[in-house]
């Protein structure tokens, strides 16, 4: 299975534990469960680390490197212009690329779509419940 994880869902996994890192976690076991990734989510949710929430450099690459040895890292290649938040627009993009199961967030303008194409659009917990 693969999923896309929303860049704060990511941030509240390592910040603030609870049901986004019950969801990270499942992506770093590297079981059955996949997470992908892309360069212009990677960029974002290190600079918010770095910058909003002001994590040392150091921790950032430990972060960076275990991101990208356990998560699908690819490019994004479609352009779609769904979301009314445009900048959310890059999300759907990856999870159309890796043709993701799921897509994980808490953001309403991507909830609020429920599915695009075959990946579906689902809060942690939603998520945690649908695989127990």
């Amino acid at each position: 299975m693969k999923i896309v994880l929303d860049t704060n869902i990511i941030i509240s996994a390592i910040l603030f534990r609870g049901n986004p890192e019950k969801v990270f976690d499942l992506c770093l076991e590297g079981n059955n469960i996949k997470g992908c990734i892309c360069p212009e989510l990677l960029a974002e949710l290190l600079s918010k680390l770095k910058y909003k929430f002001e994590v040392q450099d150091n921790e950032i690459e430990i972060i960076k490197d275990m991101i990208i040895s356990r998560f699908e890292y690819m490019l994004v290649f479609n352009k779609e212009d769904i979301c009314r938040d445009e900048k959310d627009n890059i999300i759907l993009d990856l999870a159309g690329c890796c043709s993701a199961d799921y897509l994980i967030t808490g953001d309403r303008d991507l909830l609020v779509l429920k599915k695009i194409k075959s990946t579906r659009i689902i809060t942690p917990a939603g998520f945690l419940s649908k695989i127990k």
